[in-house]
């Protein structure tokens, strides 16, 4: 592009040497019939053409800069997708409101939270609370609650997808389509990405548990509480695991679910939210996980009824969670012994 407005310019440049120099002759033959007449056509004509050679110059002076744009630009480019999201990410969240003291970015990255919760923005949610984690020290109620909620939403969604495409590779398998079809691979590739996120975050929640948060923990109720988050992330891991490495997934769920259920049973209420929370997930891991029905309703009759005996005790700022958790555990149950009934008959 480069060479072909050059040749342009300098024909242009030519043209208006020749152009300059006929008028010359040009107007020696005519001077007398119309002298100033054609002095001023040819002095146009050579206006022109060198104003249109001056923009030219300009256009090559742009593509000169485009060109030193392209250069810079293109090393960067070299290294990769992820390197340029680096340094955009970067770029935005190097802003004065993160600048500061500890105490106020711990302060900001709340209320980025906060608000990414109330916008359903789930994923920067996560980002939020996992930054404002591994900035250490101890989590408060709020915190600790907001974690939960940023975790339990995105790799909710993922579960979700996951049961739907593996429902639909199964249907499809049903109907006889071969493995090699292009929708089964659509599914398979689906599938495969559904778990590595699933496994990437899973692994997150639990590194900040066991690294940051639970070596802070002074609180009986805190510790239960996030013995019982390692326990659900364990066992959401599991679900879709296979072989050894579901074993060991079924290993560490049960290990962290009995972890919290002593020290729960101990130290809580039988209404607390958090110890009914644990015995619905505790016994719901019996029933899917471990394919143990049986166990699953002995955990959760026992629950329920230790929470139906000590009714009257239920605190007023928890009735609400603690009355919708025994419901959860009474529908689950009256489900599991029904169908055990049916299985007998």
């Amino acid at each position: 592009m480069r060479l072909f407005v050059g040749t342009l310019l300098v024909t242009m440049l030519v043209v208006a040497m020749l152009i300059d120099d006929s008028e010359g002759y040009n107007r020696g033959r005519r001077r007398r019939r119309n002298k100033r007449s054609m002095e001023d056509v040819a002095d146009e004509e050579l206006v022109e053409i060198m104003q249109e050679a001056r923009s030219l110059l300009e256009e090559l002076k742009d593509l000169d800069d485009l060109d030193d744009m392209a250069a810079e630009r293109a090393p960067m480019e070299s290294r990769g997708a992820g390197y340029e999201d680096n340094v955009v990410y970067r770029r935005n969240t190097e802003d004065k409101t993160m600048a500061g003291s500890a105490d106020e970015k711990r302060r900001t990255l709340l209320q980025r939270a906060k608000v990414a919760e109330q916008a359903e923005m789930y994923e920067d949610m996560v980002k939020c609370m996992k930054e404002l984690v591994e900035m250490g020290g101890k989590l408060s109620t709020e915190e600790r609650n907001l974690l939960s909620v940023a975790y339990k939403n995105v790799v909710g969604s993922r579960r979700s997808a996951w049961r739907l495409v593996t429902a639909l590779d199964q249907k499809k398998a049903g109907e006889g389509v071969d493995e090699s079809d292009s929708a089964r691979q659509a599914v398979k590739w689906m599938r495969e990405k559904v778990v590595t996120d699933l496994k990437k975050l899973c692994g997150d929640v639990l590194t900040l548990i066991d690294k940051f948060v639970l070596p802070t923990v002074e609180n009986k109720e805190n510790e239960v509480f996030y013995n019982k988050m390692k326990g659900d992330y364990y066992r959401y891991l599991a679900e879709i695991s296979e072989g050894s490495e579901r074993e060991d997934m079924v290993t560490k769920a049960k290990e962290s679910y009995e972890k919290a259920y002593a020290k729960a049973t101990t130290s809580l209420t039988p209404t607390n939210p958090i110890r009914l929370g644990l015995a619905l997930n505790w016994s719901v891991f019996h029933y899917e996980i471990r394919k143990d029905p049986k166990e699953a309703c002995r955990v959760a009759k026992e629950a329920f009824d230790a929470a139906i005996s000590d009714i009257d005790q239920l605190k007023e700022d928890s009735y609400k969670d603690s009355t919708l958790i025994m419901q959860l555990i009474r529908d689950n149950l009256t489900l599991w012994t029904s169908e055990q009934d049916q299985g007998k008959n």
